[in-house]
């Protein structure tokens, strides 16, 4: 079973989330923030990580440098309510795909699949 981390810090949006991963069969381990997510990632391999913004102790942006240089191979997928051209493109350049918040489940996780298979989105 696939492992994906889910950063946020939206209690809300990580348990839907986390019962939505699990039902189409990825095993989600979630974390609050940029300092859970880098302490979970040191202990643990992942498949893909899914990462909000704006964090409230700290930005995804820089969380998802961190874990590609540790990890150049990880799939990143950024979740975000941040809808300017400019955090899409930022976003881009660092991960490997860019969803702005309210989504589409179905989108998310054809994203999912191809990010994790290798395919072209």
């Amino acid at each position: 079973m696939q492992r994906i981390l889910l950063v946020d810090d939206e209690e809300q949006i990580l348990q839907l989330l986390e019962m939505f991963l699990e039902m189409n069969g990825y095993r989600p381990v979630l974390a609050h923030s940029v300092q859970e997510a880098v302490q979970v990632v040191s202990t643990a391999e992942f498949d893909l990580a899914i990462l909000d913004v704006c964090l409230d102790d700290g930005n995804g942006f820089e969380l998802a440098r961190r874990l590609k240089a540790d990890h150049p191979q990880l799939p990143v997928v950024f979740l975000s309510g941040l809808s300017a051209e400019q955090d899409r493109a930022t976003g881009l350049s660092i991960g490997n795909a860019y969803l702005v918040k309210p989504f589409q489940p179905d989108v998310l996780l054809k994203v999912i699949q191809q990010q994790i298979s290798g395919s072209p989105a």
